[in-house]
Formats: structure tokens, C-alpha cells, sequence
């Protein structure tokens, strides 16, 4: 009993060497017994060394990780504040942004608006213009040609008075706005002899322009074969325009300086003048007239009618309740 008590207070290692020193025979089986219980001490200690060891690891690595830890929640904690105010100021500036494009976009949209407003008007002033030009060329060619005397055939020398003895045939004197209007469109209300383009044969071809007596219609009518045959060979004109559909008349500047150059010497031959009648919605009518009195008939005409587009109805009527009108046409 007290080497039992003397083994366990020495310690593993000091019992298995008491029994070594013992005087009692011990057998091989024993002694292999005792080295693996030495073994078994030695392994038993090691394992308990590398148990402490893992252990204080375990510490410094459990101590680490909560610092770790800790200081990368810091770190999202700050993330996430710094987020949330780029967030505001994003939110405060997409906003003023936004205010800004749209405030923009209804700048561009007007000024757009207003650049098409502009571009009209000057479309618009442009045809005024061009227009005026025109008109006043033609206003300059026909000042000449009244100031110098008109030569011609007698018929076109005596045209005039026989307009003005018909008007007071028919009682215009007391409208004198009718009295005008009847002179200026009385040779086409008769018939004006011109020739005019076909674009199927790509030639001009002759034809009578004729103003209907309702005062609605520019007529073409082929030419009449003899005096007695006039307007009364066909009821149907080969074509027509309706008055609210003519524009303005075109006078090309080639026949402007032909007229002008007759009027600086009487003796220059002109024949074959082009103009045109230019349409709202269609392919403008191509004419030529045989000479200077024509043309002057022509565009002195089609520009009454023009002027007085608003009141041809009540000049039709005002014309149309003097007898002999509807005959004349």
C-alpha cells in the first residue's frame, strides 16, 4: 500500500520506474507492458501539450476574428452611412437635373416652334417678294408700252372704243367698278387667241383662252375655223381652271426684256411670248401669246380677275343683269 501511495504521489513516469526497481521478477509480458504504458504517458502528454497549444491558438484566433469583426462592421456601418448621404445628394441632384432637361427640352421645343414660325414667314415673304418683283417688272413694261402708241392690226387699235361704246350699251356707266372690270376682262370673255403646252405631244398647239360667263372658269376652246364658227363648233371646252384655283400669273424674265426691248424699238419683232398661270394644286398652265397686245390683254385680264377673286360672284351678277351679257359669251 505505501508503494501504491508512493507510485501515485511520484507521478506516471516514477511508478513504471518503482516497478523497475522492484525486487520482484517481472516477466517479459510485463516489461512490454511497462514501455507501452510509457508510451502511452509520453503520447498522453504530447497530446496534452498540443491541446493547450490549440487552445491558446483557438484564443488569439477567436480574439482576432472579434476584432476583425468589429472593426469590419466599422467599416460597413461607415460604408453605409457615406452611401446613404451619396444616395441624398444623388437624389437631391438627379432631381435638380431632371428639372433643368425638362426645362430644356420645352426651351428647345419653343425655339424649334418658333424657328418653323420663322421659316414660314420668310417662305411667305419670300413669294410677297418675289411677287412685288415681278408685278412691278410687269407694271414697268406696261408704263412703257402705254406711254408709246400701239402698232398693230386695226382690230387691235380698235379694240378699246368698241369695249367702252359696249359697256355703255349695257349700262355700266353707273357701276363704275363694273364698268372697269368689264373693260379689263372683255377680251376674254370673247376669246384671246394663244397656244398653249401639251405635255403628251411636247408642243405647243393653238387655242382660244375664254373666261366663262359666270365668271368662274378660264376655258381653253380649240381655235375657231371662220368668224361665224366661233365658240359654236363644240358645247364642251377641250379644259378648264376654276378661278379659285389660279394663284398668280408668271411672266418669265426672257419675255419681260422681249417686251421691254419692242418698247425701246418699235420696229424689233416679238411673237411667240411665254408666260404662265401657275396653279395652287396643279402643273401650272405653259402659254405663249402671238404678240404684245396679247399679252397685254392676257395678264391685264387674269390680274382683274385676280384682284377681284373675292367679288366675282357679285360681278357676275352685277354683269349678268345687263342684257346681252349671256349673249356676248
Amino acid at each position: 500500500g505505501s508503494t501504491g501511495q508512493g507510485l501515485a504521489g511520484a507521478g506516471p513516469g516514477a511508478g513504471a520506474r518503482a516497478l523497475r526497481r522492484s525486487p520482484f521478477r517481472r516477466s517479459a509480458s510485463q516489461a512490454e507492458l511497462l514501455q507501452r504504458c510509457e508510451a502511452r504517458e509520453l503520447d498522453v502528454e504530447r497530446a496534452a501539450e498540443q491541446l493547450q497549444e490549440l487552445e491558446l491558438s483557438h484564443r488569439l484566433a477567436e480574439d482576432f476574428t472579434k476584432e476583425e469583426e468589429g472593426r469590419l462592421h466599422r467599416r460597413v456601418e461607415e460604408l453605409q452611412s457615406s452611401l446613404e448621404s451619396c444616395q441624398a445628394q444623388q437624389r437631391a441632384a438627379s432631381g435638380g437635373v431632371l428639372r433643368r432637361h425638362r426645362a430644356a427640352t420645352a426651351r428647345a421645343a419653343e425655339a424649334e416652334q418658333r424657328v418653323a414660325t420663322l421659316q414660314l414667314k420668310r417662305d411667305s415673304l419670300g413669294r410677297e417678294l418675289q411677287d412685288s418683283r415681278q408685278s412691278l417688272l410687269v407694271a414697268k413694261s406696261r408704263s412703257k408700252l402705254e406711254a408709246t402708241p400701239l402698232r398693230g392690226s386695226p382690230s387691235a387699235r380698235d379694240s378699246m372704243p368698241v369695249a367702252l361704246e359696249s359697256a355703255k350699251q349695257r349700262g355700266l356707266d353707273e357701276n363704275p367698278e363694273a364698268h372697269s372690270f368689264y373693260l379689263q376682262v372683255l377680251p376674254l370673255l370673247k376669246g384671246v387667241a394663244i397656244s398653249t403646252l401639251r405635255p403628251s405631244r411636247k408642243q405647243f398647239e393653238a387655242r382660244q383662252l375664254v373666261l366663262s360667263s359666270d365668271l368662274h372658269r378660264l376655258e381653253l376652246w380649240p381655235p375657231p375655223s371662220s368668224a361665224t364658227q366661233a365658240r359654236f363648233r363644240r358645247r364642251v371646252a377641250d379644259t378648264f381652271v376654276r378661278l379659285d384655283a389660279l394663284a398668280r400669273v408668271h411672266v418669265p424674265a426672257a419675255t419681260l426684256a422681249a417686251i421691254e426691248a419692242q418698247s425701246d424699238d418699235a420696229d424689233a419683232p416679238v411673237s411667240d411670248l411665254p408666260l404662265d398661270l401657275v396653279l395652287h394644286d396643279a402643273a401650272p398652265w405653259r402659254l405663249t401669246v402671238p404678240d404684245v397686245h396679247s399679252f397685254r390683254v392676257v395678264t391685264g385680264a387674269v390680274g382683274a380677275l385676280l384682284a377681284a377673286k373675292s367679288r366675282l360672284p357679285a360681278l357676275a351678277i352685277a354683269l349678268g343683269n345687263n342684257p346681252g351679257f349671256g349673249e356676248m359669251t
